[in-house]
């Protein structure tokens, strides 16, 4: 008899599975292991694949918890380019859906924004206040406060998802608002009355 167990959490190695508690009866624990047998697989193998209109065969290939995304999809390419080097000469590979491809233009984006931020800063404060040393500071801040936002979310295990590159592109935003403030303010404040 095959069943499908469904279970929040991130259970990833088969015996994670086989020591769900399905009964505990009188002190007496009776766990998956000891009724079934766990597999890691998809529950039907059946499955028709086309590409375009030609017949393939359809391969998901699953990102496990906790790697890395872009990681994982070079390794997965590296291993078909070495692999399809011995494929007969009808056979081809093609990677249909690729999640990374996203990823990599949102970290782009990110990039992006943040030569902006650092472009605008420094031309509103050459514009507005014509002081070269005054453009030294946001362009030494943004980078910094990059860096040490990097540093902390290595330090506390955070990931660089899409959710923390939005934050980050906020982020720059205050950093460099509060950098043409400051040193708008230091202007005021050091010129001669």
């Amino acid at each position: 008899m095959n069943s499908v167990c469904r279970r929040k959490g991130d259970f990833v190695e088969p015996e994670q599975f086989n020591n769900v508690i399905i009964k505990n009866t009188g002190g007496r624990i009776v766990r998956f292991k000891d009724v079934g047998r766990v597999e890691l697989g998809a529950e039907s193998y059946a499955t028709r694949g086309y590409l375009g209109d030609k017949k393939a065969v359809a391969m998901p290939i699953f990102q496990r918890p906790g790697t890395n995304a872009l990681e994982t999809a070079a390794t997965i390419r590296g291993i078909m380019e070495t692999l399809s080097a011995n494929f007969p000469p009808d056979l081809a590979y093609d990677i249909a859906y690729n999640p990374t491809e996203f990823i990599s233009q949102s970290i782009d984006a990110v990039e992006i924004t943040i030569y902006e931020a650092i472009g605008l800063v420094v031309l509103v404060i050459l514009v507005f206040l014509q002081n070269w040393r005054a453009a030294i500071i946001p362009i030494i801040a943004i980078p910094v406060s990059l860096i040490g936002t990097f540093a902390v979310m290595s330090a506390l295990g955070f990931s660089l998802n899409n959710l923390t590159l939005f934050g980050l592109v906020l982020a720059i935003g205050i950093v460099v608002d509060d950098a043409i403030v400051v040193v708008e303010n230091m202007e005021r404040l050091l010129s001669p009355r």
